[in-house]
């Protein structure tokens, strides 16, 4: 079985592996730049409004009265406090964002930009070349004289695609670690008092994104065995991500839906604005998801044991590739 899967690591190291791993790495630090310009800037709005506001304090007039005096002294001094309150919020909240700049942050967020439709996307590209690629290149015939057992086959290319997400993972954790370095100089952020606590958020992300990489393998293998073409494989993964997505919006049927239970797993929030992928930071406010994260688990284990079976009964119904 080692031996196998060790044949099947080595048939990733291709071109195709690469450029995929540079290109993820290129959308999470994109991912990330647009999620900490937008806070860097808006503090310095905020801490720069409220140097406008000492240096040129409001009129009377501009606070609707007609005239200096104790109303005037009140109403100045509570719009210096809302000002500062706004400003303190706002690093309170940009805290949880400047948390990425360093590498325990940037860990737990690789893991949940893998663990979304991103990293569905990858993979699913990925399966179509790895196992679709048997057909198309006429090796598959090859393959199955040296282990005839299908079932093997289509165990092994899973297991191989699952560590291939794992190493889209850590690809994406060094390219937001090096892009830290630039970035909290550039957009310096406030910074989390205890770096542990983020170290432990960030290992639960990478626990958490394991089972979601593996229902992607085993789903881009499935559709691999089916149509057995790289591209269709990407076609059929994109377009299961979007009825899934469609369908999600139905409360009736939303519990049911597989990226229901991959969102309530990893936590992430339904907006799907940039700070909302850290939304589960131990520095973060809580959020409600729709399915528990036992049962979430649960579903998407059996639904990983359902598309399994549905790849080796399809491989044992080809007739195509009979030695």
């Amino acid at each position: 079985m080692l031996g196998g899967l060790a044949s099947e690591l080595r048939k990733l190291r291709r071109p195709l592996l690469l450029w995929l791993s540079l290109g993820t790495v290129a959308l999470v630090v994109l991912f990330a730049a647009m999620s900490q310009e937008p806070d860097h800037s808006y503090i310095g709005n905020l801490r720069e409004g409220e140097a406008n506001m000492h240096r040129y304090p409001p009129t009377p007039a501009d606070l609707g009265l007609r005239h200096k005096g104790p109303a005037y002294d009140k109403a100045l001094d509570e719009q210096y406090r809302n000002m500062h309150r706004e400003r303190q919020d706002a690093m309170a909240r940009a805290v949880v964002v400047g948390s990425t700049q360093h590498s325990a942050g940037a860990l737990g967020l690789a893991a949940r930009l893998i663990a979304s439709s991103l990293g569905a996307l990858v993979i699913f590209l990925l399966a179509g070349a790895h196992t679709g690629g048997e057909w198309t290149q006429r090796t598959i015939k090859d393959v199955l004289s040296r282990d005839p057992r299908r079932y093997r086959f289509v165990l092994l290319k899973i297991v191989s695609l699952w560590g291939a997400g794992f190493w889209l993972l850590v690809c994406a954790w060094l390219g937001l670690v090096l892009f830290g370095v630039v970035s909290r100089h550039v957009w310096p952020l406030p910074q989390p008092s205890s770096e542990a606590a983020t170290w432990l958020w960030a290992g639960r992300q990478v626990l958490r994104a394991l089972p979601a990489l593996l229902l992607y393998a085993t789903v881009g293998v499935c559709l691999s065995v089916i149509v057995r073409n790289p591209l269709g494989a990407l076609f059929g993964g994109l377009i299961l991500i979007v009825a899934c997505g469609f369908a999600s919006r139905f409360s009736l049927i939303e519990r049911a839906v597989p990226v229901v239970w991959i969102g309530s797993w990893m936590r992430f929030s339904a907006n799907t604005a940039p700070q909302n992928y850290l939304i589960d930071h131990p520095l973060s406010a809580s959020e409600s998801v729709l399915v528990g994260a036992v049962p979430s688990l649960v579903a998407i284990m059996l639904l990983i044991g359902v598309v399994t079976a549905t790849s080796v009964a399809a491989m044992q119904l080809r007739r195509d590739i009979l030695l």
